[in-house]
C-alpha cells in the first residue's frame, strides 16, 4: 500500500461520515454496493490492503482511497 499527499488531501474528503477503521460490510457499502463476494476477493487478494484479526478484516480508510485512486489512474 502506497500513500502520498495526494490521497492524504482525499482523505479529508472522502468518505468523512466513516471511521478510520472499516468492515468489510462498510467497504461494501461505500463502493455502491458491490457483491460480497467481490469484498472478500479485494481483502484476499490484497488489491486493497486489510489485516485479518482472528476471524475479522480491518480495513484502514487510507487504504480504500489508494485503491480508488490507483483506479482512477489505470
Amino acid at each position: 500500500m502506497s500513500t502520498n499527499i495526494e490521497n492524504i488531501d482525499y482523505y479529508n474528503i472522502l468518505f468523512k461520515d466513516f471511521p478510520d477503521i472499516l468492515t468489510p460490510m462498510q467497504l461494501k457499502k461505500m463502493l455502491g454496493n458491490i457483491g460480497t463476494n467481490k469484498i472478500y476477493k479485494l481483502l484476499q487478494d490484497g488489491t486493497i490492503y486489510s489485516k485479518k484479526i482472528g476471524k475479522k478484516y480491518k480495513i484502514p480508510k487510507v487504504s480504500l482511497i489508494s485503491y480508488i485512486m490507483n483506479e482512477k489512474n489505470n
